[in-house]
């Protein structure tokens, strides 16, 4: 008998038949990075949602990790993304690239914004103006999550020596950005302030001006006293709280965690101008050494050769000199162009 079964193939399933709304959420949990880079290349369907599509962009997640000549790119990236998300962003995190004049054109168009990470270095975040800080309050009433941490140095030798003009300027802008926020933030619900110089003027006028906190991180605020009846109130009013001499993770508020490669000579000091490490004399950087197979140590020479007894580097050779350190990618004339976008 013969047989009439046929062999059954499973048609293959074609990405542009995934309907718009489910590409699109698809895409959201891409990374806004990713997606202005790689995914609306993709295809004129994908780049159409990309562009068109707001629901792709309530929430937004940038971070620099602590390439100062990246911020610029970031920010203009930041600004396309916003203005793509047409007045629907609800989330939105600028991790240590933001800077007054970005942080208020989110704001401007970010009416039903509930959440807003700006944290970053201390000395970065000095860029943010007190006045940003209440149009933020006017432009986002429905703001409920704020983080402004601050990465800091704890018992460091700059920390005890700070100029005291310097310090008592971080001081006063503190204070003031948090009256700002007592004043501007009624609707608050978690606010981080890790490494904040803010006084108990600044912690009175947020308990006053947002009773709603529900989560108040003042780990490294080492400038307000909770021995006195705010630390009382503080107990009362707040479910969550985090005080200044709480432990904090390495990630809490450490933008540059894992970046740099760290060096156990203390002479050492890292170049950002020439993306390397340098000694006291500028004698170039200890560099890493990679061997292939065929490649052999040497004992009787003290050093490293290869499979014709060519030297590779001797261990008596602490340091390289190198006249141009830096990669050249880094020093890449080409900026990026971001018209296509």
């Amino acid at each position: 008998m013969t047989s009439t079964s046929k062999s059954y193939r499973p048609k293959r399933r074609n990405w542009l038949d995934i309907p718009s709304d489910i590409l699109a959420d698809i895409l959201s949990r891409v990374g806004a990075i990713d997606i202005l880079e790689n995914a609306q290349l993709v295809c004129t369907a994908w780049r159409k949602i990309c562009k068109n599509n707001p629901d792709v962009w309530r929430v937004i997640y940038m971070e620099n990790y602590w390439d100062p000549k990246a911020r610029p790119l970031l920010r203009q990236m930041c600004e396309e993304a916003v203005n793509r998300s047409q007045f629907g962003l609800v989330d939105i995190a600028i991790v240590d690239f933001c800077n007054d004049d970005l942080l208020f054109y989110v704001a401007y168009r970010s009416s039903q914004l509930r959440s807003l990470d700006i944290s970053g270095s201390s000395d970065y975040l000095t860029d943010i103006s007190v006045e940003t800080i209440r149009s933020v309050g006017r432009h986002c009433p429905m703001l409920e999550t704020l983080k402004m941490n601050k990465e800091r140095v704890v018992f460091s030798d700059r920390e005890t020596t700070e100029d005291y003009y310097e310090l008592k300027n971080k001081i006063n802008t503190d204070t003031a950005i948090a009256i700002a926020i007592g004043k501007n933030f009624c609707q608050l619900k978690h606010l981080e302030l890790i490494g904040n110089y803010m006084t108990n003027v600044g912690l009175r006028a947020i308990l006053d001006g947002c009773p709603h906190i529900e989560l108040l991180d003042l780990r490294q605020c080492y400038y307000i006293d909770l021995k006195t009846d705010l630390g009382e109130r503080c107990s009362q009013q707040i479910t969550y709280l985090k005080l200044s001499n709480d432990f904090v993770d390495s990630t809490a508020c450490n933008v540059t965690a894992g970046y740099k490669k760290d060096y156990d000579d203390d002479d050492y000091y890292y170049s950002e101008d020439n993306d390397g490490y340098y000694n006291e004399d500028n004698d170039g950087y200890k560099k890493d050494y990679y061997y292939d197979d065929d490649d052999y140590y040497s004992e009787d020479n003290d050093g490293y050769y290869n499979e014709d007894n060519e030297p590779l580097y001797s261990d008596s050779e602490e340091f390289v000199d190198y006249d141009n350190v830096a990669d050249n990618d880094d020093n890449d004339d080409d900026d990026d162009d971001f018209s296509k976008f």
